[in-house]
């Protein structure tokens, strides 16, 4: 699925790139966010999550008290130089006994 700029629900444009992989990807337009199986872009199933993703999800997620995560979704930010993301709480999780597990590169 090919990295877009998303739209928030108040209409501005998002300057950092995403995309998803895993059985759910999160989504952001006009409407509002949600987690979807099937990449409004290109009507097609999300990319299969990378099994060494999932399982550093798992370990990670363990460490921090949660044995029992499963990884349903991975959303990927690219930040091109410029590129920002406010400051912003995860508020819109459906199940708060799960972990956001976050790793950052480069």
């Amino acid at each position: 699925s090919p990295f877009r700029q998303m739209v928030t629900p108040g209409g501005y444009t998002m300057s950092v790139a995403m995309t998803n992989c895993g059985h759910l990807g999160w989504t952001s337009h006009r409407q509002g966010y949600l987690y979807s199986p099937i990449d409004p872009q290109t009507n097609k199933p999300w990319p299969a999550m990378p099994q060494s993703f999932h399982n550093l999800c798992q370990r990670a997620a363990a460490a921090a008290g949660f044995p029992d995560f499963q990884p349903d979704a991975c959303l990927i930010n690219r930040y091109a130089p410029g590129a920002k993301l406010s400051l912003h709480q995860d508020k819109d999780e459906p199940d708060l006994r799960a972990p956001i597990v976050s790793v950052s590169l480069g």
